[in-house]
């Protein structure tokens, strides 16, 4: 889920009603959460996490579903065969989730996600365009919103960020961080593909 989609719920359990049934999106994205409700998250170098996306994507059902329709209809995904640095230098490439701007940190901090399957976001609204069309926005509610959050963490540093937590909780024992998809084997982008990545 992204900001947005805390919003509706928070205000919504404060006035007691049901976040599909309210009408005003727009005014609920004006909503000022950061006195009631604790959001905790964490953040990842956005490079390591484009190329974490690009070999986690190959593993979901729903990629294969595509891949199987993209070669029934003569169009194959050839990134599920590639390596990373293969498919940044893929110039007929199709698939670019990986790499969207906002992908996996401004698009949920902002909270203007389009509305989709998987993931539970607010329904559209002038703000959502608003914010999608003008990047520097964005990215400045993205970091106000960071600083409103209860604690977060980065992958990275994932020892500290777990100290902070406890320091920030007053917890009596150091929480741990489950990393389901740990040392998965992955080929390690050459430092032109990072450069790719980050351009």
């Amino acid at each position: 889920f992204d900001w947005s989609f805390i919003q509706v719920n928070s205000f919504c359990r404060q006035k007691g009603c049901c976040p599909r049934c309210y009408p005003n999106t727009t005014q609920l994205l004006e909503d000022d959460i950061s006195q009631r409700t604790d959001v905790a998250t964490f953040l990842r170098n956005p490079i390591d996490r484009a190329v974490s996306q690009f070999y986690y994507s190959k593993k979901l059902s729903n990629t294969w579903k595509g891949v199987i329709q993209h070669e029934r209809d003569g169009h194959p995904d050839l990134w599920t065969t590639q390596t990373i640095d293969e498919y940044m230098n893929d110039k007929n490439k199709t698939f670019f989730q990986p790499l969207e701007d906002g992908e996996a940190g401004v698009k949920y901090l902002a909270g203007y996600w389009e509305k989709s399957s998987w993931l539970y976001t607010s329904d559209e609204a002038e703000k959502k365009d608003y914010l999608r069309r003008n990047k520097t926005a964005a990215i400045l509610l993205a970091a106000e919103r960071l600083e409103q959050t209860t604690w977060f963490g980065l992958l990275e540093e994932i020892d500290r960020s777990m100290r902070l937590l406890q320091h920030t909780l007053g917890l009596d024992t150091l929480p741990k961080m489950p990393q389901a998809n740990k040392n998965q084997k992955k080929d390690v982008p050459s430092n032109h593909t990072r450069e790719l990545i980050s351009s």
